[in-house]
């Protein structure tokens, strides 16, 4: 900002700033010396376009997005727009690249019709085998097509693979080894009215802070693996302190 233009504010209207006078604008040969605001200049025609599409389609402003193609640098940039309750699926692409591109866009469904909404025409696409829009981008520009039909629903639930490995590996180890906060190992001493001597050997980690005492299911599956030719007392009452536990019967 120099010192003419210093406290100005640019505006719509004819400007008495020598600096703003001379400034070209976009999509008209006008400059700022002229009064600008009118409803039937390039900028505000398109914006005004764009808006009726999105005003039309809420989906494009408001839909579930996920990105579908992305060119590294210039070129492409497609997403699909989905409406959460008809389930309507939008494809918009933009080319910010000085050629037209062609591309195949991913999409939800397969031999699907797509609609060109943007620019207004009556251009229609279908996606192929894979599920793919092949469309051509023009250059500095954007395009935007709905689907005739909404996603169809899967017929069944996604599956889950399970890494066989890890999950052998941690089928039996005890709850408290598999939290992240755990930093010593309990020393765990057992008790019993028949049996007078004690035995202590290493148990399951305990976390670095007091405990209270309490009854836990876990504590007579840790007595019945320590002890697999004896019942478990009928009941265990725990100790826990930063270092040790005790766990006796009664």
């Amino acid at each position: 900002m120099t010192e003419t233009t210093a406290g100005a504010r640019e505006s719509l209207f004819a400007s008495q700033v020598p600096e703003y006078a001379k400034e070209k604008l976009l999509g008209t040969d006008r400059t700022g010396a002229q009064d600008n605001y009118s409803t039937t200049a390039p900028m505000y025609r398109q914006i005004q376009r764009l808006a009726s599409v999105v005003n039309a389609n809420p989906a494009l402003k408001d839909g579930a997005q996920v990105t579908r193609y992305v060119d590294e640098g210039q070129g492409v940039f497609a997403m699909s727009r989905t409406d959460a309750a008809k389930g309507v699926e939008y494809v918009v692409a933009v080319n910010n690249g000085w050629s037209d591109k062609q591309v195949k866009i991913p999409t939800y469904s397969r031999d699907m019709a797509f609609t060109q909404l943007y620019p207004a025409g009556s251009q229609t696409q279908y996606t192929d085998i894979d599920k793919k829009l092949t469309v051509t981008v023009p250059h500095m520009s954007v395009i935007v097509f709905k689907a005739a039909k909404p996603v169809a629903k899967s017929s069944a639930a996604p599956s889950i693979t399970l890494d066989g490995t890890d999950a052998r590996r941690h089928r039996h180890r005890p709850m408290a080894d598999q939290s992240p906060h755990i930093k010593t190992r309990a020393a765990v001493t057992t008790r019993s009215p028949s049996s007078p001597k004690s035995e202590t050997r290493p148990g399951p980690p305990s976390a670095p802070t007091t405990t209270p005492t309490g009854r836990s299911g876990s504590t007579r599956r840790a007595f019945q693996r320590e002890h697999p030719s004896r019942s478990a007392p009928s009941s265990l009452t725990t100790t826990a302190t930063a270092g040790s536990a005790m766990v006796s019967s009664k």
